[in-house]
């Protein structure tokens, strides 16, 4: 916007021009949101799709496949799933019912069985022992390669091309922190770039076509179950990313921030021209004056940002209780991403299904958070969220439909919730210290995505509804924690600590 100080050292003696920023170029000259911003969100949209593969492949490439003991008395060569004398050798009670990771204790009685049978003499029903070897139902994931059948902690750690478990595991993790940061840097091209009256909805649609990505993800996942040629299915197309060096252009804001002016503004030259509008020089002069301004102004001395919060009880307390939202947003978020492949069904749709219900997620939250504020949308749905987790913990056995149903308005609540967080947290902190602040509790945040690929392990180890349990746990104490916070709804941003303070104090 225009502001009323003026620039002492102007273009000329005795002339004074005023100060203007990057959002008053897009509002008043070249467009909040014209052809060229369009066009940078449809380019931006296809590493964003790249990105949610990179964030979700894992889940099928180290998918669970249904195993069971190699019997050496009577398996041959090349065994047989669920031959009809299963159950004499393993504890079951049907060839689609029986013990994973464990078989009957051998027999003293021990003779050679005729082809194609194993009498239950060979076995001590009494007794359980673990398996020495397993039999695989198909060879589709990683987790027949490295022999991993009733191993889940090495499985859930996980989250290619290669022969080693360690090599693997390392290379899955270079793989999520470089597909995360792809898609943070379109996620921020794309909001520098439209004016502030499109940002909430420009970010909106980046968060969708992640979803669209988690979507198509399911369904060639679907089609290519393999996990060698999905990995490379997915991931040779991604190349074609590297040619956008020369078709996106450069963030304005880091290039003016480096003092590289000329470059900035024959950017800005090119989103007029293409959005058809006039672009004056003064206003590009007024735009380079006020960034060596603000370059070279004395900063004035300050004390530490960390002591200045602790000695700010309300903004400590702030900082305390946000990171707590944000580990119940990542924990859930892509804990029930990792956790819908083992629901009841088909694992590729019912990852569809959970990936395709954030999309009206995140259009409600634009909907709802300018019309009855940050507060009731944000209580709302983490209490909505956690009453289909409990709901769905200790549904009893045969409402599958039921079940599935919980478990997507579950996930449509928290995705709500992930779009609206971003924007309470901002506001609730000084103009100053907003991002650092920010980060900080998105950093911590990082401790649910770190426990989320382990939840599956806790289902399997320790108890089934485990995650369930976790899930609707966290989202109930943080609808909780967001009672103490004050209401931003209508309340001009914080610029300094006093500000912010008096927030609570309303």
């Amino acid at each position: 916007m225009m502001n009323a100080e003026k620039v002492e050292d102007g273009p000329g003696p005795g002339q004074a021009q005023p100060a203007i920023d990057l959002d008053y170029i897009l509002v008043e000259e070249v467009g909040q949101f014209g052809k060229y911003q369009l066009t940078t969100l449809l380019l931006a949209a296809v590493p964003v799709i790249f990105a949610a593969f990179a964030s979700g492949e894992y889940i099928f490439t180290t998918a669970r496949i249904p195993s069971r003991c190699r019997i050496p008395q009577c398996d041959g060569e090349t065994p047989e799933f669920r031959p009809s004398w299963l159950l004499n050798a393993i504890n079951g009670t049907s060839l689609n019912s029986f013990d994973n990771c464990a078989k009957f204790a051998n027999s003293t009685q021990q003779h050679p069985a005729p082809p194609g049978t194993c009498p239950n003499t060979l076995f001590d029903t009494s007794r359980i022992v673990d398996c020495e070897a397993y039999v695989y139902e198909n060879t589709l994931s990683v987790v027949y390669d490295f022999d991993m059948a009733c191993d889940e902690w090495r499985r859930s750690q996980i989250g290619s091309f290669v022969n080693s478990y360690e090599w693997f595991l390392a290379l899955e993790v270079i793989e999520s922190t470089v597909g995360a940061g792809a898609f943070s840097s379109c996620y921020i091209l794309v909001m520098e770039l439209v004016g502030p009256k499109y940002r909430v909805p420009a970010g909106a649609m980046i968060s969708t076509m992640f979803a669209v990505g988690q979507v198509l993800l399911g369904f060639i996942a679907w089609g290519v179950p393999s996990w060698r040629a999905l990995t490379r299915l997915l991931y040779a197309p991604q190349l074609l990313v590297v040619t956008y060096f020369w078709i996106l252009s450069e963030s304005i804001r880091w290039l003016m921030s480096k003092g590289r002016y000329e470059e900035s503004e024959t950017i800005l030259k090119k989103v007029a021209k293409v959005n058809k509008k006039q672009l004056s020089e003064k206003s590009l002069e007024a735009l380079r004056t006020s960034a060596e301004v603000e370059k070279t102004r004395e900063k004035v001395k300050e004390p530490w940002l960390v002591v200045k919060v602790f000695k700010s009880k309300l903004i400590l307390f702030r900082c305390i209780v946000s990171p707590v939202w944000w580990i119940t947003n990542t924990l859930v978020y892509y804990g029930m991403n990792i956790n819908a492949v083992n629901l009841s069904g088909n694992r590729y749709l019912n990852y569809v299904y959970v990936a395709a219900i954030e999309i009206p997620g995140f259009w409600t939250a634009v909907l709802l958070l300018d019309r009855v504020g940050r507060k009731p949308v944000l209580i709302c749905g983490y209490w909505l969220c956690a009453t289909c987790q409990f709901a769905f913990a200790f549904l009893p056995e045969g409402y599958e439909g039921l079940s599935l149903t919980l478990y997507l308005i579950g996930k449509f609540s928290i995705a709500m919730v992930m779009t609206s967080v971003y924007l309470f947290t901002a506001e609730l902190f000084p103009t100053k210290y907003r991002h650092t602040l920010l980060a900080f509790a998105s950093m911590i945040g990082r401790v649910g995505s770190i426990t989320a690929p382990l939840t599956p392990a806790f289902a399997q180890e320790v108890w089934e509804p485990f995650p369930s349990v976790l899930f609707g746990s966290f989202a109930l104490l943080s609808g909780l924690l967001i009672f103490t916070m004050p209401e931003t709804w209508r309340r001009k941003l914080p610029d300094t600590f006093e500000e912010a303070e008096a927030l609570s104090r309303r």
